[in-house]
């Protein structure tokens, strides 16, 4: 029987767009962040199951963008003003609020 081997290896985080891997279940949503200009209003929500890689690709893109990155529970106590000035925003885990 086969079995799976598992190996420690590091791991380097990135945000850099060069180093994510783009997969055909991500190339929609890769396509529409290198493309903001194409965003209804302005905007664009990340969608999808836990683990699929929404918040890597959020970074990458703030990264890229000079965006503030907060999560939904922690708007509450934001700077909002400060928020409003940046060049972009990035709101994590929207999905997590009561």
């Amino acid at each position: 029987m086969a079995r799976q081997l598992a190996f420690d290896l590091p791991s380097r985080p990135s945000h850099r767009r060069g180093d994510f891997f783009v997969s055909p279940a991500n190339a929609a949503a890769v396509a529409m962040i290198d493309r903001p200009g194409d965003w209804p209003n302005g905007r664009l929500v990340l969608t999808g199951p836990e683990g699929a890689g929404k918040t890597p690709l959020a970074h990458v893109w703030a990264a890229a963008s000079g965006a503030e990155v907060v999560t939904a529970a922690a708007l509450a106590e934001a700077d909002i003003p400060a928020l409003v000035r940046a060049a972009a925003l990035v709101v994590e885990d929207w999905d997590a609020l009561p």
